[in-house]
């Protein structure tokens, strides 16, 4: 299993968050099996590159508003 998570400012959240809930997708029907790690970090990419461009570019109004604190084991 793979994901990715942002961090920022001592807060972090998982990508897939800055997707609008009507727009993630359940896992694909057919597959021959479970996405490898490769394709689910290449699909997890392609989404934050589409519903994540504004953290991508500085703005983390949005991420702020959505993120929670980094768990303890987490802080420097």
């Amino acid at each position: 299993m793979a994901s990715v998570t942002l961090e920022h400012d001592g807060r972090e959240l998982s990508e897939i968050y800055l997707v609008p809930p009507d727009m993630r997708k359940p896992a694909i029907a057919g597959r021959k099996g479970p996405a490898t790690q490769l394709e689910q970090i290449r699909e997890a990419a392609a989404r934050l590159e589409r519903y994540g461009a504004d953290f991508l570019v500085g703005d983390v109004s949005r991420f702020i508003g959505k993120a929670k604190p980094l768990p303890p084991y987490k802080n420097p």
